[in-house]
């Protein structure tokens, strides 16, 4: 295998082949997405394979948002900020303003409406509102102590979101709104506060002045959905500064210290690079996959290079046929064998299984393609460090020079005599 990846031929098509494939890669990578929501994640046999296939291409992802506001002196006090707040909402270009559903579209309408005095609406809401409409009795609550409404809620759809960065998008605008809301809010209880706090001894505490509070069960995918990235940037970079670290120990050079990152960096791209291709996102499901692969791409690099390093030989061509005939063999026999020993998963319909066959492929692929052909023809073409010859080899080396010398110096005479006589003869 030595004699045969490092010949003109063969290198000319490792150059090649590995441009192409680079193109290809950077496809992929500007393709990959990093997103919670994903058809992939359900397969084909699942019980909710038909559900997600509908809901995905018939219905349109509207999500629910639920607005809360607290009331410490009841809502007689906060109603036009809360109608304020409201008219601030429906103005937002990713909300359907006609879902807009609130208890007090129905209480405004009712002959019973009393916001005279706290007192009053408290009674009117207990007496008629909700003994009328019970549909509304979890959408306010009263204290227990005080008759006063302190907390109510209502809600909106938003249009069409078509992925999770673009719900980490309404998920931030909507957080500033309430934060800009909750400022004024406090300070407008900031100043009843001292005007109120003998006539109401039993004032509603709220943690960290949230007076206005906006949630949906689809802002829990935007939480972590970026922490997988983050994860594997993170041991990538330790990685990086491990094989910077090598490339000073092994031969403190500017060639050597560019070499190492470029090729792990290359190695790492093209398992990102391709899994888009099989369906494979950035989930907490292959994180722990892909972090294999970047350690499997810092063992063929590192060891590569360090056992390049150490050889010896008249070129670099001879010096990577040492390392191929020791190292390669030593790396690619356990990579492969791993390879061989996941095929049972081939036949496993589970997604996490399925999953890490596939991100298995791609890791083992990459690492034996690099190991066996990229690797070597790099090396042999632009390796570091300087063409060593052991001094007992090197006698070896000119005896064997002059053998061939003297061999083709008989060849010439014997053929300079051969023609002589050939001459006479004729």
């Amino acid at each position: 295998m030595s004699g045969y990846f490092l010949t003109t031929p063969m290198k000319m098509f490792s150059v090649l082949s590995y441009l192409a494939y680079l193109v290809f890669v950077i496809w992929g990578l500007t393709l990959y997405d990093i997103d919670s929501v994903q058809i992939s994640k359900v397969l084909p046999k699942s019980y909710f394979s038909n559900w997600n296939k509908y809901w995905t291409k018939e219905f349109r992802n509207e999500s629910i948002i639920q607005f809360v506001a607290i009331h410490p002196y009841g809502y007689t006090h906060n109603q036009t900020i809360v109608s304020d707040f409201e008219r601030m909402i429906k103005t937002k270009s990713y909300m359907k303003f006609d879902s807009f559903q609130s208890w007090f579209i129905t209480y405004s309408s009712s002959d019973y409406m009393n916001l005279t005095t706290e007192e009053t609406f408290f009674q009117s809401v207990q007496k008629s509102f909700i003994p009328n409409n019970p549909v509304f009795k979890h959408d306010l609550v009263s204290d227990a102590i005080s008759a006063r409404v302190i907390t109510t809620r209502f809600y909106m759809k938003t249009k069409h979101v078509s992925s999770t960065k673009a719900m980490v998008q309404i998920k931030k605008d909507l957080q500033k709104l309430v934060k800009d809301i909750n400022e004024y809010v406090e300070d407008i209880h900031g100043i009843y506060n001292d005007k109120a706090v003998n006539e109401s001894p039993f004032i509603w505490k709220v943690d960290d002045d949230q007076y206005f509070i906006a949630h949906s069960p689809d802002f829990l995918a935007t939480d972590l959905y970026m922490l997988p990235l983050w994860e594997i940037l993170q041991i990538a970079a330790v990685q990086v500064s491990l094989l910077f670290c090598l490339s000073v120990i092994l031969n403190p050079s500017l060639g050597m210290a560019i070499q190492l990152p470029l090729c792990y960096f290359s190695m790492v791209g093209r398992i990102f690079g391709l899994s888009h291709f099989f369906g494979v996102y950035l989930t907490p499901v292959p994180m722990i996959v892909y972090m294999t692969g970047c350690s499997y791409s810092t063992e063929v690099i590192s060891h590569t290079y360090y056992h390049f390093m150490k050889a010896e030989g008249i070129n670099r061509t001879a010096r990577m046929n040492t390392v191929l005939s020791t190292i390669s063999q030593a790396i690619f026999h356990p990579i492969f064998g791993q390879f061989l020993g996941l095929l049972v998963l081939i036949v496993s319909e589970s997604y996490v299984f399925v999953t890490v066959f596939q991100l298995t492929i791609i890791t083992t692929g990459s690492c034996v393609i690099h190991t066996v052909l990229w690797l070597p023809t790099l090396l042999s073409l632009l390796g570091p460090g300087e063409d060593k010859i052991p001094e007992e080899s090197l006698s070896i080396y000119k005896v064997e020079l002059a053998t061939v010398s003297n061999d083709v110096a008989s060849s010439n005479n014997s053929a300079g005599i051969v023609n002589r006589t050939f001459v006479r003869n004729s």
